[in-house]
């Protein structure tokens, strides 16, 4: 990172102690679902304010569990044989035409085809 552009997000991370459930999402590019998960389980610290629902995340407690994200995947990479990549994530996915998470849903459309909205027989 630049150092004007991490002078800067210093200036506002001083600025701003706390992020909001959908900020965080947007660091970690996950769901606020996701992250709400993370709270009530404890893995991320954070406070509720205010009325039903509002919860706020420091940006010390968010970088914390960053840093620990990172040695977890440092000790689970070194303790598999593989290093550690699985699934999909790491490049993409498909390997050799192969349908990485089985066969696709049915009963979207009006006559069960989740893809088309019409029958398997309606497209030939």
């Amino acid at each position: 990172m630049p150092v004007d552009t991490r002078r800067e997000w210093e200036d506002a991370a001083m600025a701003q102690r706390f992020l909001t459930l959908a900020d965080v999402a947007e660091s970690l590019a996950v769901s606020v679902a996701q992250v709400r998960v993370l709270v009530r389980s404890g893995e991320l610290p954070a406070i509720q304010v205010g009325g039903r629902n509002q919860w706020r995340v420091e940006i010390s407690a968010l970088e914390e569990y960053i840093q620990q994200q990172y040695a977890r995947t440092r000790e689970r990479i070194g303790a598999e044989p593989d290093g550690g990549v699985h699934g999909a994530e790491h490049d993409g996915g498909v390997h050799d035409g192969a349908v990485p998470h089985g066969p696709l849903p049915r009963g979207g459309g009006p006559d069960g085809d989740a893809l088309t909205g019409g029958s398997p027989s309606a497209r030939r």
